[in-house]
């Protein structure tokens, strides 16, 4: 579809303007990072963003407004992310060889021809991904004491381990401990949720992009907007239980 083509267009223009080759070579090989990047060009890529409108969290318009009332201080400098895998689909759509990230389409879309929704969480991104770009003495500091916690927790309350064998540290205590915001981008292979290799057609020659924020903590008072919809729209759109945070320690 011409909205997908439009989001890669989007996309590499944004990495071309904070530089293709710009990015920090003193971290980790893996995700391509810069640092110290403008809100502005932050602010551009997400009104350029084509976002279907059930996608409620990632409205161009109020994450932009929240983005420009803070840019003066806590959110004018940035941490931007392009996520490339180990074993995915090599893709140089962005100007960058990026190794694709899978994610399955969620069953309740499948016989749906005008939309579907990404994985049956309804998010692309992993919870670890927020600590991209932090301290890594920090992130571990984090990992430990929260691990530690929920497992003395576990343990005071007779509760078995959970069924990964681990505890996932949620994407909000990296968020607690950033000192600045991270925006990050997707190249995606959607695949069939009976296959985890097997790209749909939307995604077999080139990925789909989308993005994610973590933002950290606000000095600012919080805005909240109201929606009101029927019972019907929502379990068509997003099933029986739609959860904001991260679903811990499956």
């Amino acid at each position: 579809p011409e909205y997908l083509e439009a989001n890669r267009s989007v996309s590499a223009n944004f990495i071309a303007e904070i530089g293709v080759k710009s990015y920090d070579k003193n971290l980790p090989k893996g995700n391509f990072i810069w640092k110290q990047v403008p809100a502005d060009h932050v602010m551009q890529f997400v009104s350029g963003f084509n976002n279907h409108p059930n996608s409620f969290y990632t409205e161009s318009e109020p994450v932009v407004e929240y983005i420009k009332q803070r840019a003066g201080d806590e959110l004018a400098i940035w941490d931007v992310a392009v996520i490339s895998t180990r074993d995915g689909i090599e893709d140089d759509v962005l100007g960058l060889p990026v190794r694709r990230q899978y994610r399955s389409e969620n069953k309740k879309t499948i016989s749906r021809n005008d939309y579907l929704v990404v994985t049956e969480k309804q998010r692309i991104a992993d919870a670890g991904m927020e600590s991209i770009g932090m301290n890594m003495q920090l992130v571990k500091e984090i990992q430990k004491n929260y691990l530690g916690l929920k497992a003395a927790e576990n343990a005071r309350q007779g509760k078995p381990p959970p069924k990964s064998g681990r505890f996932t540290v949620p994407g909000r205590k990296y968020r607690e401990n950033r000192d600045c915001p991270l925006l990050i981008i997707h190249l995606l292979s959607i695949v069939n949720p009976e296959s985890d290799s097997e790209p749909k057609d939307l995604s077999v020659n080139t990925g789909v992009v989308g993005w994610s924020i973590s933002f950290p903590e606000t000095k600012y008072e919080e805005e909240t907007v109201e929606y009101v919809v029927n019972t019907t729209w929502w379990k068509e759109t997003y099933g029986d239980d739609f959860d904001d945070e991260e679903v811990e320690d499956e």
